[in-house]
């Protein structure tokens, strides 16, 4: 028993100081500027991209190329102590077989000085994006859409990115549905754009909603190009209105005792709407109490809180009014089926971990006599 207990005594010990080992580590920082850098891939080009490694300590780190055409590339120097700059030359090749976005990544990590033991490096990359584009005419686009209040205007904005390596004629279309998506409130047209490969087009558009009701909406992008291509992308966007909701609260809760209830609530507004607060009322003992106030933000999701004494409720389930109040606003809710939890389940609860607790000890200290009689038989 007693080489038991001195073996647990060092496996603690082992694992406190690996614990506090890995804190020290981990509390060390490391890291680049800049993060990335993106480039159009061009045939035999060659161009050079800086790095700047940093870290906390003074250790070694050593640089490296990774991903995507490292083999194309040229580091200025393999390691740095404690930091530095990096620069970094890629010869590009003649071609690259497979379009799209390839990724060379350069890295620095702090150098093992021990084989054998227990290490932990850090390690931080840079990247380098370089974008293939794909033969013939291929069109990527982007579609982006603002919130606001009913009768606001939404902002729209169309990125076309033009990823192959021909011209292409553009024509493009935004259209507005309601947000069931089937019924079109509205089509906005375009002139037709002329883009060069690697470059895009952006196209913006006021929309007026003075005749919109508040709500979600979805607008879908269009753009049409070659001979029967189609490029399409949807987005959504809410008109708000000023409203507040209950959608959930606390419908359990103990006997004879101070209780939390906690009510969640979501704002239809697309601003912010500031000292928000919920009175609460339960018939069953008279009981009256008010939440602190709150900022609810644009079209969020908020927690109101508030306590109460459920010493005279006699019967249950019982209800309660809740009323949110903002703005010179109300807005009412009667909640019903509220209840008392019973103890019971706590208790089962309890007995259960401690079953589990009780099993797994049970489990360590016969693993443990097993391996010191073996040990003794040696």
């Amino acid at each position: 028993m007693r080489d038991m207990i001195k073996q647990s005594t060092k496996g603690f010990i082992f694992v406190l100081i690996a614990f506090f080992l890995f804190l020290q580590i981990t509390s060390a920082s490391i890291g680049v500027k800049p993060a990335s850098y993106e480039v159009d891939f061009q045939p035999n080009l060659k161009q050079s991209y800086a790095f700047n490694f940093f870290q906390d300590s003074n250790t070694e780190l050593e640089v490296y190329a990774d991903g995507d055409m490292a083999q194309y590339v040229k580091l200025s120097t393999n390691k740095l102590i404690g930091g530095g700059d990096v620069n970094v030359t890629v010869n590009f090749p003649t071609n690259v077989d497979v379009p799209g976005v390839h990724r060379i990544y350069i890295g620095a990590r702090q150098v093992i000085e021990n084989k054998g033991g227990f290490n932990l490096v850090g390690n931080i990359q840079g990247v380098i994006k370089v974008e293939v584009p794909y033969p013939g005419q291929y069109l990527e686009i982007a579609l982006e859409s603002t919130n606001a209040n009913a009768g606001q205007d939404i902002n729209l904005k169309l990125k076309i990115n033009n990823l192959g390596n021909e011209i292409v004629s553009a024509k493009s279309r935004i259209e507005v549905y309601e947000k069931d998506g089937k019924t079109l409130k509205h089509t906005i047209p375009f002139d037709s754009e002329i883009i060069e490969p690697t470059k895009n087009a952006e196209l913006s558009y006021v929309l007026d909603t003075s005749s919109y009701n508040p709500g979600d909406y979805k607008v879908v992008a269009f753009v049409e190009y070659g001979d029967d291509k189609t490029a399409r992308k949807e987005a959504v966007f809410r008109l708000g209105e000023m409203r507040i909701e209950v959608i959930n609260y606390t419908s359990s809760f103990k006997k004879d005792t101070i209780n939390r209830m906690e009510i969640s609530v979501e704002s239809f507004w697309n601003d912010p709407i500031e000292n928000l607060y919920a009175t609460v009322e339960i018939p069953e003992n008279g009981e009256y109490f008010q939440t602190p106030s709150i900022t609810i933000k644009g079209f969020e999701k908020s927690m109101l809180t508030g306590f109460f004494d459920s010493d005279e409720i006699k019967d249950e389930p019982f209800s309660a009014k809740i009323t949110l109040h903002y703005s010179n606003k109300t807005n009412e809710k009667v909640v019903n089926n509220l209840v008392f939890k019973s103890d019971s389940n706590n208790y089962v609860i309890y007995i259960v971990i401690a079953t589990v607790v009780i099993t797994i000890l049970l489990l360590v200290i016969i693993y443990l006599l097993r391996r010191n009689n073996v040990h003794r038989k040696k």
